[in-house]
């Protein structure tokens, strides 16, 4: 419940925002916890979601953008993932990333868990994802357009 300031009461409300466009890259932020109210008060304690997500390779923001994105790129290619297990004493965080030369999409995953580095799959992201362990942030990097280049 958010408390309004105008009319002094709780009230049930939504967040918005636009996207204009894009920038080169993307950040998605997961909201892993929610805060269960005792009450009308704003005290409470915290409760670990376990809400498995589905993660893509790529994701269109084209729908979600203002601005007419005709000529633009609004295509973004994964390139990391951060997880987390344990609750809310205590937990870990490994991350699965896409490290190497050249484009995202040529790059190889790799699980970074402290000092240990492991090459993986993108199968293995994807089955990554439990109710003991979610992913908290989504890393995302634009993708290139191919130009037609002709010689004349």
């Amino acid at each position: 419940m958010w408390y309004c300031g105008n009319c002094k009461e709780h009230k049930q409300a939504t967040k918005k925002f636009d996207v204009w466009r894009g920038a080169k890259c993307l950040i998605i932020h997961l909201v892993r916890f929610s805060q269960l109210r005792y009450g009308n008060t704003d005290f409470g304690r915290l409760e670990r979601l376990d809400t498995v997500v589905d993660v893509p390779s790529e994701l269109d923001i084209q729908p979600w953008l203002k601005e007419d994105s005709e000529n633009v790129e609004t295509v973004y290619e994964l390139y990391g993932v951060s997880n987390h297990m344990g609750g809310m004493g205590g937990g870990h965080y490994t991350a699965l990333c896409k490290t190497g030369p050249g484009s995202v999409a040529d790059r190889e995953w790799y699980n970074f868990d402290d000092s240990r580095v492991s090459p993986v799959s993108y199968t293995h992201l994807r089955a990554h994802e439990t109710p003991e362990h979610l992913v908290c942030r989504l890393l995302l990097e634009k993708k290139k357009k191919h130009k037609l280049i002709t010689q004349i």
